[in-house]
């Protein structure tokens, strides 16, 4: 927010998978991350943004599906979704 302004739309975008099996919903979220995991300009970015490539390792770490993604019941969710709200989204 702070980069952009207070008068700038700031709408990123958060992927949820909604289950009450956190184990579940993180390979829901790996099966979607796979994909971008293979494209470098993707990985470009995460790295840029601190990640490593062992977070890349296996579809993901778990640090890095619970950075990129809202995983869980309907409370971990909204408590997730709060924090981008938070943080200055629109």
């Amino acid at each position: 927010r702070a980069a952009l302004g207070p008068d700038a739309l700031l709408a990123p975008e958060l992927t949820v998978v909604l289950d009450t099996d956190l184990d579940r919903a993180r390979t829901t979220a790996r099966t979607m991350l796979g994909m971008y995991l293979r494209l470098p300009n993707y990985t470009d970015n995460l790295l840029r943004l601190g990640f490593t490539e062992g977070d890349f390792e296996g579809s993901g770490s778990v640090r890095l599906l619970d950075a990129l993604f809202a995983l869980g019941d309907a409370e971990s969710v909204r408590r997730r979704t709060r924090e981008y709200l938070d943080a200055g989204a629109d």
